[in-house]
């Protein structure tokens, strides 16, 4: 589940741009709202409605079985969330596998699903968010599954297996201290000498 106040690692599929952009500047000005506690901020942000959203959210648990039924693995720690040490950076990945292992799945539309067993189409659009979990959990590889039950059952899972990449997780690292500065500078000047607590922390 999303951490207000944090720094999260799917941030990092739209973040990672060439300069320190509109984009980027978004993103933080989303996250220094959270952490100076504004009213509703999850109504204005709030994508929970889109098709896409929903479709992914009820056929997650679908394709978690049949990936472990696929390769005779159990898929631990759904849903248990990881930070950075002493950073306000972290993030919730599909699951773990075995010592080394995340999961990650996506439930696209059955075009980019058909496009995802024929070429890894999507791989490259989710690559910083795979490292950013990489990196938040101390892992190694990542099975990075998109599954669609509307194909036949032989071509409803396809997976493709990331190795951690210390060279992105490095440029991943450099961009989350540039938007740590500018979200921290943002609530110093908004609030003076405030100090944003986050929540179980």
């Amino acid at each position: 589940m999303p951490r207000p106040g944090f720094i999260t690692a799917s941030a990092f599929n739209s973040v990672m741009t060439a300069s320190f952009g509109k984009t980027v500047e978004k993103y933080c000005c989303k996250v220094a709202c959270e952490r100076l506690d504004v009213k509703y901020l999850d109504e204005q942000f709030d994508i929970s409605g889109m098709y896409a959203i929903q479709w992914g959210n009820e056929n997650e648990a679908l394709a978690i079985a049949a990936y472990e039924a696929a390769n005779f693995t159990e898929v631990h720690s759904r849903e248990t969330f990881r930070r950075i040490p002493d950073r306000l950076i972290g993030g919730t990945c599909d699951g773990l596998i075995g010592k080394d292992g995340i999961i990650e799945i996506k439930c696209p539309n059955s075009d980019n699903h058909l496009l995802n067993i024929t070429q890894d189409a999507q791989v490259d659009t989710y690559i910083h968010q795979i490292q950013a979990y990489l990196w938040i959990y101390g892992r190694e590889w990542c099975d990075f599954n998109s599954f669609d039950p509307r194909f036949p059952e032989d071509l409803q899972l396809h997976t493709r297996r990331i190795e951690r990449d210390d060279s992105i997780i490095a440029k991943i690292n450099k961009r989350a201290g540039e938007m740590e500065d500018f979200i921290n500078g943002m609530v110093e000047k908004a609030r003076p000498g405030f100090e944003f607590k986050p929540w179980g922390y």
